[in-house]
């Protein structure tokens, strides 16, 4: 959904190499690695739920914190869903900005995610200064849990904890996403102004600026 992984500075804990440096690149690496076994381990296990049957019965979902023993799942999850292939760095900032992103899992097994960080954006077009706030990155569901409800309840879990600190929350949407654009009027957003080629590998490149206020004041 978002293309662009700027203005996250920070980077998760390292752990001693042994030889009284932090090996730092090798470190990263590790938090985020996963084998092709245990890739295709958690892709039968979420395509082997007997229990998920489309009926209006909502599913039992445990919502957690994003942290670097997690983030993993996160990675088959989004590789498995989205359009596009997020960087390793990419993850590795996700999991220093964790208390502004959610997991949905279902009996154990990672099935949805919100991912957020802080920022600054102008509202309208035209606006003079940057409000801050919260920008979505990225929100999915795998394709056998969607129609319960998952991609909303993930989205209000982001919106409460944010709601207190951050005036507003916002995000992109492809230009051609109507689902998507439909889903988040819904929920409230206002879709303020498209910005022209503002994705750089996927097509269509423009996307609209999404925006709803989340703060009481």
């Amino acid at each position: 959904m978002e293309a662009k992984e700027d203005q996250i500075q920070e980077t998760p804990e390292v752990k001693d190499n042994g030889e009284g440096e932090q090996d730092e690149e090798s470190k990263k690496e590790k938090v985020i690695e996963v084998t092709a076994e245990e890739s295709a381990k958690y892709y039968d296990a979420v395509k082997s739920r007997e229990e998920v049957k489309h009926t209006n019965k909502d599913l039992k979902v445990d919502f957690r914190q994003l942290t670097e023993h997690n983030v993993g799942s996160l990675k088959v999850l989004l590789d498995r869903t989205l359009p596009v292939s997020y960087r390793t760095d990419f993850y590795n900032k996700l999991v220093s900005y964790q208390r502004y992103s959610k997991l949905a899992y279902f009996k154990d097994i990672l099935i949805g995610a919100i991912t957020c960080k802080s920022d600054k954006q102008k509202i309208e077009k035209d606006d003079e200064e940057k409000h801050e706030g919260v920008y979505i990155m990225t929100i999915t569901v795998f394709p056998k849990y969607r129609r319960y409800g998952i991609a909303s309840k993930l989205l209000e879990e982001a919106i409460k904890d944010c709601c207190t600190e951050w005036e507003y929350i916002f995000l992109d949407v492809q230009e051609n996403n109507v689902s998507a654009l439909e889903f988040y009027k819904k929920h409230g957003f206002e879709v303020s102004h498209k910005r022209v080629d503002y994705y750089t590998n996927i097509e269509p490149s423009d996307s609209y600026f999404l925006y709803k206020k989340i703060s009481s004041e």
